[in-house]
């Protein structure tokens, strides 16, 4: 699976446009809101969205988006793809909590539970 994730041409597309889309919402925000576990968020998006096949967090309008980001919980991975590997489920829960705090903190974190979870998949 690690090596479907890195040669995808989609995820590469998936992530920058998640970035975009990111970085469209965050303007204007306070800068003690942002940092780099902004970036680290837009990876665990594009994760939950190439582990489901669906956005986390769906609308056409951004403010829609980003009051979901804040306020509203994704649909388990597990209900959108039951194949998924709950270990990956819950890698990608913790990734999207909503309490910065408990997020991961670093992309190293992330790398630490991710890589292992994927190679048993």
């Amino acid at each position: 699976m690690l090596s479907q994730l890195n040669n995808c041409p989609v995820c590469k597309h998936a992530w920058w446009a998640w970035s975009g889309r990111i970085a469209a919402l965050v303007r204007g925000l306070p800068s003690s809101l942002l940092d780099a576990r902004t970036d680290l968020f837009s990876f665990e998006v594009v994760l939950y969205e190439m582990a489901t096949g669906q956005l986390p967090f769906r609308s056409e309008s951004s403010a829609v988006i980003f009051e979901a980001i804040m306020s509203r919980a994704p649909v388990p991975p597990l209900r959108l793809n039951p194949d998924l590997p709950p270990k990956i489920e819950a890698i990608i829960e913790r990734a999207l909590e909503k309490d910065r705090g408990l997020r991961y903190q670093h992309a190293s974190d992330i790398r630490a539970e991710l890589v292992p979870g994927l190679a048993t998949a």
